[in-house]
């Protein structure tokens, strides 16, 4: 593993491909040493259109590619549109699993929040709450977001 390691502090795809590794594990090395604390991981990802296709392609490699944006996503200061270089060059159903993730994370991260300040204005919140919150749409999440400012009762934020 050691010399792995070696290739990905240099940041070296050439190198990496060289090495017999699946599609998916040269993905996941690259995006490992470029991706945490950038703004423009998007940018960075771009020598890996092939290599995320062919991931892709693989057995497991919606998967796959769901876990690789959820790190992204988590570990990166990258927010959703930063990604659309990448995006405009890969094929169209591997764009809309990304996409569908990051919105998903999107989605998980505002409901988070929501349930976070219903817990500081209100109190706990119950599990029929916590549940409704979590199958929210990103529409209501923001709408709930708004009201929460003015509501007096759980009930008046989820309105």
């Amino acid at each position: 593993m050691r010399y792995l390691v070696d290739d990905i502090a240099a940041t070296d795809l050439a190198a990496l491909r060289k090495r017999e590794m699946t599609p998916a594990v040269v993905v996941l090395l690259y995006v490992l040493s470029v991706a945490p604390g950038r703004t423009d991981a998007g940018e960075r990802l771009l020598p890996l259109v092939d290599d995320i296709s062919a991931m892709f392609a693989a057995p497991n490699g919606h998967r796959d590619l769901r876990a690789v944006v959820e790190y992204i996503m988590t570990v990166s200061e990258t927010n959703p549109s930063s990604l659309n270089p990448l995006l405009d060059r890969l094929e169209p159903q591997v764009r809309e699993a990304v996409v569908t993730t990051a919105e998903m994370l999107e989605v998980r991260g505002a409901a988070k929040t929501l349930l976070r300040q219903l817990d500081r204005k209100f109190g706990t919140p119950s599990e029929a709450t916590i549940a409704r919150v979590r199958a929210a749409d990103m529409g209501d999440l923001e709408r709930w977001a708004d009201q929460i400012l003015t509501a007096e009762t759980v009930e008046e934020a989820l309105a």
